[in-house]
């Protein structure tokens, strides 16, 4: 299982990054040409909201069943817990603010959804230490044995 969850978490970590590719590819392909990419944030959505929730999800499952230890599963939680967040920092947040349309976003609207790429690099960050945590869990073996003092130890 330690293996398994050390894949998922290389995948996770590399999605997280290719994700901030794939908003470049959607950034730098406006006005279309006719490449089908003429709406470049197409596959950016489409991985926020389809692969990287189920990636989250095999993480936290795959943590667990490694016995990844407490803040390693926590962590992974946490991703989860970005992603629902920076979907509601590219959507929801900006919308119920200003009260604008996915199709017209008034100012308030942009300036509010501009915070969706700061929490994406806190993602990557976090899906970077727990890929470190994965390789040192199946590197060692394990998690390192906490020293406990034996009962001849505490009576003297």
């Amino acid at each position: 299982m330690r293996k398994a969850f050390l894949v998922v978490a290389a995948l996770m970590a590399a999605d997280v990054i290719a994700q901030l590719y794939l908003a470049g590819v959607g950034a730098f392909n406006v006005g279309g040409r006719g490449d089908g990419l003429e709406d470049g944030f197409a596959v950016h959505a489409m991985n926020g909201r389809v692969v990287m929730p189920a990636l989250a999800l095999a993480l936290i499952l795959f943590a667990a069943l490694a016995r990844a230890g407490r803040g390693t599963i926590w962590l992974a939680i946490v991703i989860l817990l970005f992603v629902a967040f920076v979907q509601a920092f590219a959507i929801l947040i900006p919308l119920m603010l200003t009260g604008s349309t996915i199709d017209r976003m008034s100012v308030g609207a942009v300036w509010a959804a501009a915070g969706h790429p700061i929490t994406g690099l806190a993602l990557i960050a976090i899906s970077i230490v727990v890929l470190v945590r994965a390789y040192r869990l199946v590197r060692r073996g394990g998690l390192r044995e906490v020293a406990r003092p034996t009962q001849a130890a505490r009576a003297s």
